[in-house]
């Protein structure tokens, strides 16, 4: 934030209020998170389990058990946790960022699917935590998996909205599957197919995500249990 003399165009002051918050530790508990999720799926209220670090008493959308976390890419005022671990203070989020909602919903139908369809231990089969970068950019549109993370863009609000849906996010999910197995490279027919192959898990992906909303509450929240 900078305050400028209006009269002679000098910077009298600046302060950095880019919010930063340690990283998760073992010293909390898996907790359920509730909020909204993004219009494309359906603007429901749902639950995913994140984590209540004690030592601060935050909720993170992060969870230990199918090894994800979601960080807000943003340096925007609108976000309280920009540039950071997405977190709030509360473990109810509301409507607050449906689009980090939506991202920990789908990442962890992801990894579900790995785990229980082909029995992969996370992304890359060490069962190591993979992080999902949402408000990546300003009206970003698209999403990618660069070697190491996932990013997810806003959308500019015309050609698309938030792409932190199931069908993205499950796409650049299995190209992180495909990274640490096929090992295809990104262009020709290995190109090729490793698209083809992330569409397809994509799919399968969101098939399992469908019987998992069947099997929600009656409020219409979904959460599964740790364990």
């Amino acid at each position: 934030m900078y305050w400028i003399d209006a009269q002679t165009g000098d910077v009298i002051d600046r302060v950095d209020r880019i919010l930063h918050i340690s990283a998760p530790t073992t010293n909390g508990a898996p907790a359920i998170i509730s909020g909204i999720m993004l219009d494309g799926e359906g603007g429901i209220s749902t639950n995913v389990w994140g984590w209540n670090e004690h030592s601060n008493n935050k909720f993170y959308l992060y969870n230990t058990t199918e090894h994800w976390e979601i960080y807000n890419a943003s340096s925007g005022i609108k976000w309280p946790d920009r540039a950071t671990f997405a977190h709030r203070e509360t473990d109810n989020w509301e409507e607050t960022d449906p689009a980090a909602i939506s991202a920990a919903v789908a990442l962890d139908s992801s990894l579900r699917y790995f785990r229980e369809v082909h029995n992969r231990q996370g992304f890359d089969g060490q069962n190591s935590i993979v992080r999902l970068n949402v408000h990546h950019k300003l009206s970003f549109v698209g999403s990618f998996w660069d070697h190491e993370q996932i990013y997810v863009g806003d959308g500019d609000g015309v050609t698309a909205n938030s792409l932190a849906v199931q069908d993205f996010v499950g796409h650049e999910l299995s190209h992180a599957v495909i990274d640490y197995s096929a090992g295809l490279s990104e262009s020709g027919e290995a190109g090729a197919l490793s698209e083809s192959f992330a569409d397809i898990f994509a799919a399968n992906i969101e098939f399992l995500a469908k019987k998992m909303i069947v099997k929600a509450t009656p409020t219409g929240r979904h959460g599964m249990p740790i364990g």
